[in-house]
């Protein structure tokens, strides 16, 4: 079976968030990680119809919009979604877990997990996130476009605008 690039494509997860579509591409040999903004949605289904995956999982605040567009697509509420792969990304970044742990997802907003015995529970979060960082970026910068605001912020020097505790006490 022949997939996005010619590679053989095992399943495909995505995010679909309030400011980005986030996918992974797990194939027999990699994970192959894509970012798409909102507005480009029919390039993110255009990859997984490519990909010829056997597995579609989609999560997120737009999860029902997107599956609906992909064949065979299921939708997974988003925190069983991120207590589910802690472990697997844990693994593949040689990370052992302890017994109970703390997960927090940055997206638009901020949720804050604690996993014990493989079960989560919401216990806090915030609203301020990646989608303010972009609300920011279309009135201070012009650009809504979150690649070019990871460009952006790898030119800048922070040390110009952060305050250090050298600052406050000399």
């Amino acid at each position: 079976m022949s997939g996005a690039g010619g590679v053989a494509a095992e399943s495909l997860g995505v995010d679909a968030g309030a400011s980005l579509l986030k996918l992974i591409h797990a194939t027999s040999t990699a994970l192959v990680q894509h970012t798409f903004a909102v507005h480009e949605q029919d390039e993110l289904v255009r990859y997984a119809h490519g990909a010829c995956a056997r597995v579609i999982g989609v999560t997120g605040g737009g999860a029902r919009n997107v599956a609906a567009r992909m064949a065979g697509a299921r939708t997974i509420p988003e925190f069983e979604a991120w207590v589910a792969g802690a472990p697997l990304v844990a693994r593949l970044a040689s990370i052992e877990l302890p017994e109970a742990y703390l997960l927090v997802s940055v997206g638009t907003g901020v949720s804050v997990n604690l996993v014990r015995s493989g079960a989560g529970v919401r216990v806090g979060g915030t609203a301020l996130g990646g989608g303010s960082l972009v609300g920011l970026g279309r009135l201070l910068l012009g650009t809504r476009d979150f690649a070019q605001l990871v460009a952006l912020a790898r030119r800048g020097d922070r040390r110009r605008v952060d305050l250090s505790v050298g600052d406050l006490y000399r």
